[in-house]
């Protein structure tokens, strides 16, 4: 596929139905890389995957993409400075519920604090959460873009994911979220929690 300038885009490398789309990853990895091509597109009429070069493995695909999405891809760029430098402590969660919070006159009194959050079903991180994001940052730091957390049942993982969500979104590293879940209930019930935890006043 050519842009609009005539310009090699995408690589598109078909197979027969019978052979695995991926088997042609290589040669196709080749090709752009002689035809200074960034995305690639490897299908067997069947199943589709759109490899970014810039980017790591190929991603699965229910259909074969779009050139006018895949431009949005090519256009987007990843800003790691502003991830790193973002500022995350306990309250970073809160900020977005309610910014005033703290100017609450029944937050200011430490004695309805703890209330006044529950009844606002506000939500401070925890310092493991907090020092969870910060792990991030300094990976990122590190030219590292791929992260895995491991933490027991009960620890806040949604709201840490929201954390990380916000932090992608709000510092321009990301353009659109995908939350996997392995459950109907657990989708129901994620969804709930980010619609609580990312909503703004």
């Amino acid at each position: 596929m050519l842009d609009d300038k005539g310009f090699p885009f995408i690589v598109l490398e078909a197979k027969k139905e019978d052979i695995p789309s991926l088997a042609g990853k290589e040669q196709a990895r080749k090709y752009a890389l002689a035809q200074n091509c960034r995305f690639i597109i490897l299908s067997n009429g069947n199943q589709h995957y759109l490899w970014d070069l810039y980017r790591g493995n190929p991603n699965i695909f229910s259909r074969i993409p779009s050139p006018e999405t895949v431009i949005g891809y090519n256009t987007f760029k990843l800003n790691p400075q502003s991830l790193i430098s973002e500022e995350v402590k306990e309250n970073y969660i809160i900020r977005t519920q309610r910014p005033d919070y703290d100017k609450d006159p029944i937050y200011i009194d430490e004695t309805q604090r703890k209330n006044f959050l529950e009844v606002n079903k506000l939500s401070l991180l925890r310092k493991y959460q907090v020092r969870a994001i910060e792990r991030i940052q300094e990976e990122v730091k590190n030219g590292k873009d791929r992260f895995l957390f491991e933490v027991a049942t009960g620890t806040g993982k949604t709201l840490t994911a929201a954390a990380v969500i916000k932090l992608f979104l709000r510092t321009g590293n990301a353009r659109r979220i995908l939350f996997l879940v392995d459950r109907l209930e657990l989708e129901d019930q994620a969804n709930k929690a980010f619609k609580l935890y990312l909503r703004t006043k």
